[in-house]
């Protein structure tokens, strides 16, 4: 799998270099950012830029020896769009979270939550179960060829049942958050509350 080699965090941009096996002389980065200047740059070697004057002399002449060793030839900029999953976001959603055809989201990829009480991981193990079950009921695997019954009866509806409690769970982690962005004190869940998560679905 991949091996770090070197991770810098510049607040709006970070870097990250790996490679693939110990004995493997190649390597990839990955450099990420949320300034709006970088959705419009079309060489990817110019995103170091935003790294220039950000970190220590000794990891800037780090990162421009990967910079010069750098082949633009198989060099690309990807855009990524964090999926917005605020309260209000949540709360706007009826049919669920995007899924179309035979094409679903699960975990953070559907509904990320903020890391306080490991629910992130559980609702998508949740998510697994629930999806599971669906697919497991008689004729479903015969029509998963049809595109138009994979979006009504297992992707509308899997997302559909997972909303009420995805959204329960994901407010609680949200105020947690904000309690402890404010250093105030985080009460722990109510025996009721507890049971019905840990009850799970």
């Amino acid at each position: 799998g991949p091996v770090p080699l070197q991770v810098v965090d510049a607040g709006d941009t970070n870097f990250m270099c790996f490679n693939f096996n110990p004995k493997s002389p190649r390597i990839i980065w990955c450099l990420n950012s949320n300034k709006r200047e970088a959705q419009h740059m079309v060489n990817p070697l110019d995103l170091f830029q935003f790294l220039e004057g950000k970190v220590d002399v000794e990891t800037w002449s780090i990162l421009e020896n990967i910079r010069d060793e750098t082949d633009l030839e198989h060099a690309m900029i990807t855009n990524v769009k964090v999926q917005d999953m605020s309260q209000d976001t949540l709360n706007s959603m009826v049919k669920g979270w995007g899924g179309k055809g035979r094409i679903t989201l699960i975990g953070d990829a559907a509904h990320a939550m903020r890391p306080m009480a490991g629910q992130g991981g559980n609702t998508a193990f949740e998510d697994c179960v629930v999806l599971y079950r669906i697919l497991s009921e008689d004729h479903t695997a015969q029509s998963l060829k049809d595109s138009e019954f994979c979006d009504k009866q297992v992707v509308t509806r899997f997302e559909q049942s997972r909303l009420e409690r995805v959204r329960k769970i994901h407010d609680d982690q949200r105020i947690s958050a904000e309690k402890l962005y404010r250093k105030e004190k985080i009460e722990p869940w109510t025996p009721e509350f507890a049971k019905w998560v840990y009850s799970g679905v």
